[in-house]
């Protein structure tokens, strides 16, 4: 859809706040992911990384159907949008997967307290890494969203 020439083609202004409290969540998830682990409690630990996880990725996948639907945004940013709702949701999930399969690892009997240790601090510095390029994604997919103009 062509735009009127000085329109700024944009999503509802709640819309863009929720993908701001998105990438603060996702900025803090990021940050603790990279604190020193202590070893108290790590399976309870990576679950609350895991939720926190979780809540971004619903968010995000809020989107789709708000950037499909948007009347005023250009079909080129609209679906690269999309294109970058895919990517940091995949991202996500990925991190997701990483704390989760530590979990399991660590309930399994042949790994002692280093082990577990070991494993978890493993699944957080690759679930670190992962919130890392979705924050980027996010940054930019809300960049995008608020101005309508794509990089294409």
């Amino acid at each position: 859809m062509p735009m009127p020439s000085g329109a700024a083609p944009k999503l509802p202004e709640e819309l863009l706040d929720l993908l701001d409290e998105d990438i603060t969540l996702l900025t803090q998830t990021a940050t603790v992911l990279e604190l020193p682990l202590r070893a108290t409690d790590l399976d309870t630990m990576l679950w609350a990384h895991e939720l926190a996880i979780a809540c971004c990725h619903v968010t995000l996948a809020m989107f789709v159907p708000q950037v499909t639907a948007a009347e005023n945004l250009p079909r080129c940013a609209a679906r690269h949008g999309i294109e970058v709702i895919g990517v940091s949701v995949q991202h996500l999930t990925s991190a997701m997967g990483a704390l989760a399969t530590a979990r399991e690892e660590m309930a399994k009997p042949e790994y002692d307290a280093d082990g577990r240790f070991n494993l978890a601090r493993a699944a957080r510095m690759r679930a670190a890494a992962l919130a890392s390029v979705a924050l980027q994604r996010t940054t930019e997919l809300r960049s995008l969203l608020a101005t309508g103009s794509c990089t294409c």
